[in-house]
């Protein structure tokens, strides 16, 4: 059986205890994936964020605490200079 610790920032840390990698690959680069993309999607799946797997390397992160996949990160940007409200 496969353990990790895992630190969740302000003194909460978890030890995560598995049988083999469940880990999926990053969407872009095939490695390890550490993050899911956290941009909120519309319509049917309105409560559900996009949830691409992606490694630390591909992720687009924003402070203080989202992830963005490549094509969310381009939207985001796009609605900054558009003054739209993402």
């Amino acid at each position: 059986m496969t353990c990790r610790i895992v630190n969740h920032g302000g003194g909460l840390v978890s030890i995560v205890c598995m049988r083999g990698d469940q880990t999926k690959p990053c969407h872009y680069c095939g490695r390890r994936s550490e993050k899911l993309c956290d941009f909120p999607l519309r319509g049917p799946k309105a409560a559900k964020t996009c949830d691409i797997p992606m490694c630390a390397n591909c992720a687009t992160h924003e402070p203080p605490d989202k992830d963005w996949c490549k094509a969310h990160a381009a939207l985001v940007m796009k609605g900054r200079d558009e003054k739209l409200p993402f």
